[in-house]
């Protein structure tokens, strides 16, 4: 068996930790869920992360990311509903992606859907 993404278990707790810190009166859930993108940048060692919930028509939907570029990909794809959170949640297998190809991708896709170009090369 393959471990994808080893969880360090002292990270684990300190972002644990950190999150339990925010849980006072006055916090929204949106400033919560865009805490829990922080803490999953240190927990996971990635360069960013982004939070996509599924709303009334069981359709994911971009809520909280940890950057601008995040926030941008995480729009991009509620958007068009394509990339690798939509079709994590449509198949229920993890996806895994090189960053720079999925950019190139959502920005294709997002340039098509809104200049309505019936094809793009790059």
């Amino acid at each position: 068996m393959i471990d994808i993404m080893p969880i360090d278990p002292e990270a684990l707790a300190a972002s644990l930790r950190r999150l339990a810190s925010f849980g006072k009166p006055g916090i929204g859930v949106v400033e919560a869920l865009r805490h829990v993108t922080e803490a999953c940048i240190d927990l996971f060692g990635v360069a960013g992360s982004g939070i996509m919930l599924a709303d009334e028509q069981n359709i994911p939907r971009y809520v909280a990311a940890s950057d601008g570029p995040g926030r941008m990909l995480e729009v991009a794809e509620s958007d068009t509903g394509q990339g690798p959170c939509t079709e994590a949640f449509v198949t229920s297998f993890i996806v895994i992606i090189i960053l720079n190809f999925l950019a190139a991708q959502l920005a294709k896709e997002l340039y098509l859907t809104l200049y309505g170009a019936r094809s793009l090369f790059g």
